[in-house]
């Protein structure tokens, strides 16, 4: 065999020295990555940014779950001035949650539920990006829930804690192509307890059995999200068969019963306050899902103290009357003496005006005088 030339034995060394170096500095590169996010719970004292709590791996406004945080979503959502959200439930290692089948679910000290408000620049198309706006959360410390608001920067990189309420411009384009333009109202932290309270302790209202009797994202290839939850662990005890459990139907389904859609909008709308723990129950108006009395429902019922709200209208439902109803006169109003429900919104739900105007049309008509 002839022998190489010295010139290209020495390249060849150089090339090997070479590969040598950039692989130990490969793996030098390796060592030094930053650790993938771990999940952090607060001692007590929330933190001044979202990032800090690692809830999310990744680049924060992708929403990317870490390891512990599972996300959600209800099947009749709380109409909030047109804006989407993600949910997600965080809970410390170790820790489980109460399972009930039909109230709220009893859940341990550290648990943190997660819910991120936004808007699509066109709902048409979600490559187009998105608006951020705030990420409020409910934790739960020694025994009771306590809010947090985080009002995301500019530049959709960071949300920092801000607990005195703003308001922010927002523009979109909906599903038929039009321009719509909110004044976003961001609450002020002590304003969750207007919702939360039930009882007077403040709750969380949307995951609950028959808010999550439905897939995650109506993917039908996935589990009721109760199933899912339970085989992940996260439920103290075996649940009930899911097929003795009552659910809710999503109230934008029509191939639900008219009236338990109505019902359903309701309870995730209206119950919060109107039902026997919350803040409007001296009202007698109980609008949730499971209130079977037609009266406390509103049917042939006079206010207690609606006052000049009530438009000059006698009853809350007039079976077959809408225009006639009270409910629906403070469902179509903006003014804040008057609209119902009393959240800082500044649009009319015209989806959920027309169809408890339906359900109201669709009543067997009746004499209330």
């Amino acid at each position: 065999m002839t022998p190489l030339p010295r010139s290209l034995w020495m390249v060849l060394v150089a090339s090997v020295a070479l590969s040598l170096l950039l692989f130990a500095a490969c793996g030098d590169e390796e060592e030094q990555q930053e650790p993938e996010c771990e999940l952090t719970f607060d001692d007590g004292q929330a933190f001044d940014t979202l990032s800090e709590y690692c809830f999310f791996q990744g680049a924060l406004a992708d929403h990317e779950p870490t390891d512990g945080v599972v996300p959600y979503d209800v099947t009749s959502e709380l109409y909030s001035d047109h804006s989407w959200k993600r949910r997600f439930i965080a809970l410390p290692e170790g820790e489980q949650i109460g399972f009930h089948p039909t109230d709220i679910w009893d859940w341990p000290d550290g648990a943190v539920l997660i819910k991120t408000f936004y808007y699509p620049h066109d709902v048409r198309s979600p490559e187009a990006g998105e608006q951020i706006l705030e990420t409020r959360l409910l934790v739960k410390r020694d025994g009771d829930w306590e809010p947090e608001v985080y009002v995301w920067d500019d530049d959709q990189q960071e949300a920092h804690r801000f607990n005195i309420g703003d308001r922010v411009a927002v523009s979109f384009i909906d599903d038929q192509g039009d321009e719509v333009d909110i004044d976003y109202r961001i609450p002020e932290r002590a304003m969750c307890a207007d919702c939360h309270v039930q009882d007077g302790d403040t709750v969380p209202l949307g995951p609950r059995t028959r808010q999550l009797l439905t897939p995650y994202q109506r993917d039908e290839s996935l589990p009721p999200q109760v199933e899912f939850l339970a085989d992940q662990g996260m439920f103290d005890a075996s649940i009930p068969d899911i097929s003795e459990l009552e659910g809710m139907p999503d109230p934008h389904d029509e191939d639900e019963p008219l009236e338990d859609r109505a019902r359903s909008y309701l309870d995730a709308n209206c119950a919060h306050c109107h039902s026997p723990g919350g803040r409007a129950s001296t009202s007698n108006l109980h609008l949730e899902y499971t209130e079977t009395n037609e009266r406390r429902l509103g049917v042939c019922k006079t206010p207690v103290a609606a006052g000049p709200a009530a438009g000059g209208r006698n009853y809350d439902i007039v079976p077959g009357e809408p225009d006639e109803s009270i409910m629906v006169y403070r469902m179509e109003s903006t003014d804040p003496e008057i609209k119902m429900p009393e959240l800082p919104i500044t649009t009319v739900d015209e989806f959920g005006v027309d169809l408890i105007r339906q359900w109201i049309t669709a009543m067997e008509p009746a004499d209330c005088n």
